[in-house]
């Protein structure tokens, strides 16, 4: 399976051990039906495995017990689960792919699997409830959900399954980078869900000539789990001071509804609600300047938060007219790259 890739496809490519439940609930052949049916109601199961010997030997269902009942009238006091019993239980081994397991169920046109070791001794069972489980913990999956929520409570409810989309993805054989930008385009469809309830629900929008800016981790689109909120606002130096107004009224909400979602407000306070993160074009185009001419560890921290700027929602072309501010302010400086070293320099690697 690729490396690099994390679809529906390459789920079906998980081995049967990572969703196989176990111990399953077994019988003997040789136990009472009777019995066997209050087996299958304290464990609230449709069916059980039939194992003799420690191997699989058949199953016995809420469809055979039906058929012994309308066979006999009702009296089935004595009768031995090996004479009613069904035969020829299927199985898959605990190092088959999922693929396997699906091929056997549409083939026999059945909804349970034996799982079997090495030695064809049972030590689970699989149903098609577990396999239906891996479609709603695919990463498409999840990104519907977030597209389709309602209200802020329920994308907060849907925001804590990312954890277990990326371990399963994990398991999937995906590799660290491809799940760090998983984790990324998460956060970035719960946030533009929220831009999108705030606007419908609270009629809180940001107005156009301005972008709402994700910095840091979240800008690079390298975020590990889920980070705190590191944003800015740019705007266009004409908007009115009603527009201004609808700026700050959106960096408040934002930052307070990120939070009651699950995103932690920054220590440092590098959030588009602190005004001092939130200026028109020309200001910032000042402020980046300031911070590439005059080298104090303030100045190259807030740098260095903020160089990886991406417009997350809004205006664009804002994004790319800092971008350009930057490449031609670091190409004229001189010892703005020295500047860049030295403060690099002040985190050393964590290796031992």
């Amino acid at each position: 399976m690729p490396h690099n890739a994390i679809n529906e496809e390459s789920l079906f490519f998980i081995r049967i051990e990572k969703l196989s439940k176990g111990p399953a609930v077994t019988c003997t052949p040789d136990q009472d039906a009777v019995e066997v049916t209050r087996i299958m109601q304290e464990h609230d199961s449709t069916g059980l495995i039939v194992v003799e010997d420690g191997l699989p030997v058949g199953t016995f269902t809420i469809r055979d017990l039906r058929k012994l009942i309308s066979d006999t009238g009702g009296a089935i006091i004595g009768r031995k689960i090996r004479d009613i019993m069904g035969r020829g239980l299927i199985t898959v081994r605990l190092h088959d792919y999922v693929y396997d397991a699906i091929f056997k169920m549409a083939m026999h046109n059945i909804h349970r699997l034996g799982v079997v070791n090495e030695e064809g001794k049972l030590v689970g069972v699989l149903t098609d409830t577990d396999l239906l489980r891996i479609q709603t913990r695919t990463p498409l999956y999840l990104l519907q959900k977030i597209e389709a929520a309602e209200s802020i409570d329920q994308l907060k409810k849907i925001s804590r399954q990312i954890m277990d989309v990326v371990t399963f993805a994990s398991q999937a054989g995906a590799d660290i980078i491809s799940l760090v930008q998983l984790i990324s385009q998460f956060n970035d469809a719960v946030t533009h869900r929220l831009i999108s309830l705030l606007e419908s629900i609270e009629g809180i929008a940001l107005p156009e000539g301005a972008a709402y800016l994700a910095l840091g981790s979240e800008g690079r689109s390298e975020q590990t789990l889920r980070t705190d909120q590191d944003s800015a606002i740019v705007y266009r130096d004409d908007l009115t001071e009603e527009r201004l107004r609808e700026v700050e009224r959106f960096a408040i909400r934002i930052a307070d509804a990120l939070d009651e979602i699950g995103v932690p407000r920054c220590p440092g306070n590098s959030m588009a609600s602190n005004p001092e993160w939130r200026h028109s074009l020309s200001e910032w185009k000042q402020i980046l300047d300031q911070w590439m001419t005059i080298p104090s560890s303030e100045n190259m921290v807030k740098f260095g938060m903020f160089q990886d700027l991406r417009a997350l929602h809004g205006d664009k072309t804002l994004e790319k007219e800092l971008h350009d501010q930057i490449l031609a302010e670091a190409a004229h400086n001189s010892i703005f790259l020295f500047n860049i070293a030295r403060n690099v320099c002040r985190f050393p690697p964590p290796l031992g």
